[in-house]
């Protein structure tokens, strides 16, 4: 049963869109800072992407836990090309599902571009390295 199962897989039609595949016409955003703004309850978030060509906006992701898709995590898109965001930190926790408030909070974020061009249409791209904001409210 192993043998058919490899021998199955390793028939598949490996042709499927996949990262390695557009290696060379989409890239991740670098140097992502997410910083809370305590006095507006607000996380700030900029990042740098040096080839915007084919970029439609961005897709931003946050996450309860550094191992990003294992925690609770929620997402938006910007519909915009700036390279800044802002977020409501209280909305923000509400999205993972956090109602009630806390003291201290750790989020985490990663941005992605969303590409659009003749070869995919609103496809979005590898997602930057994680940053975390600490949210401290007493």
């Amino acid at each position: 049963m192993l043998i058919l199962a490899v021998a199955y897989g390793c028939s598949k039609d490996h042709s499927s869109p996949t990262f390695s595949k557009y290696d060379g016409l989409m890239k991740a955003p670098t140097n992502l800072v997410a910083t809370y703004v305590k006095s507006k309850d607000e996380f700030n978030l900029t990042w740098e992407l040096s080839d915007t060509n084919s970029v439609k906006m961005y897709y931003v992701a946050w996450s309860d836990s550094n191992v990003f898709d294992l925690g609770k995590k929620s997402d938006e898109f910007t519909n915009s090309l700036n390279k800044a965001y802002t977020l409501n930190a209280t909305r923000i926790m509400k999205t993972m599902g956090y109602t009630a408030p806390k003291d201290s909070f750790i989020v985490y974020f990663t941005v992605s571009a969303v590409y659009n061009n003749s070869e995919f249409n609103e496809f979005i791209g590898p997602r930057s390295v994680v940053d975390s904001a600490l949210v401290y409210k007493k």
